[in-house]
Parts: structure tokens; sequence; C-alpha cells
């Protein structure tokens, strides 16, 4: 092991500490991801992008509700609940989308929800809230 430290030292191939320590860092969360799933899975799933999460450090995710169906109700909120667990490699939470017609029902979901997303300006599909 010392001869081939050595050896690539002298190469400059790869700087090698060594020691005897190690210290363990906390995984990181993501709370902006877009999962895609379902409804774009062509884009990304809740495997694929909890794959490249973990690959990347990250333990947990927070999936934004720009699916399709959007999560703005408890049966969306349930599908996409189903995916997840089907498929997620790690630690998620699912966003619910604020809409003009959830207010008086979203409420059920917030024990269960990372928490409520109101899209207030332009997006690249009709998710903005009215200002009605």
């Amino acid at each position: 092991k010392q001869w081939y430290q050595r050896r690539v030292r002298a190469l400059g191939l790869c700087d090698i500490l060594s020691t005897r320590k190690t210290i363990t860092l906390p995984g990181l969360i993501d709370v902006h991801v877009h999962l895609r799933d379902p409804g774009a899975t062509h884009k990304e799933t809740f495997t694929t992008g909890t794959q490249a999460a973990l690959a990347g450090g990250v333990t947990m995710v927070c999936a934004m509700p720009n699916t399709n169906p959007p999560i703005t109700d408890k049966n969306a909120f349930e599908i996409a609940s189903k995916i997840a667990a089907a498929g997620a490699v790690c630690d998620y939470a699912l966003y619910v989308r604020a809409s003009l017609t959830n207010m008086t029902t979203i409420s059920e979901l917030s024990p269960r929800a990372a928490a409520l997303k109101m899209y207030l300006c332009d997006t690249f599909t009709t998710l903005r809230l009215d200002d009605n």
C-alpha cells in the first residue's frame, strides 16, 4: 500500500490522504425537485430522481406538485404517494399545490404534505393563482 501511494504521488495522478479518523456528514435535503411522476415519466421518475439524489449525497427530496394530475387534492396526493412509495430509494415528501378550487379541502392533507405550494407568477403551465 505504501509503495502504491508513493508511486501515485510521484506520478502526480492524485492526492492521497491517509487518516484513521472518519468524519461523517449528514445527508442533504433538496427541498425543490421536479420528479415529474406521475405524468411526465419520460423526463424523470421517483426512482431515477432519487437515485441521482443519493449519488449526490442528498438523502431526502421534496417533490413539487406540478405533475399530471397536479397534486391539488386527496386523490392526486394518494396517486403520487403510491408511486413515490413504490419507486423512491431515499426519503421524500410531497408538496400540495394551492388552487382556487381546493382552499376549503386542502387542510385535510396538511399532516402528510411537506408544504403548500402557491404559484404567484407566470409559469410554463397554467399553475398561477389568479388575483381574484
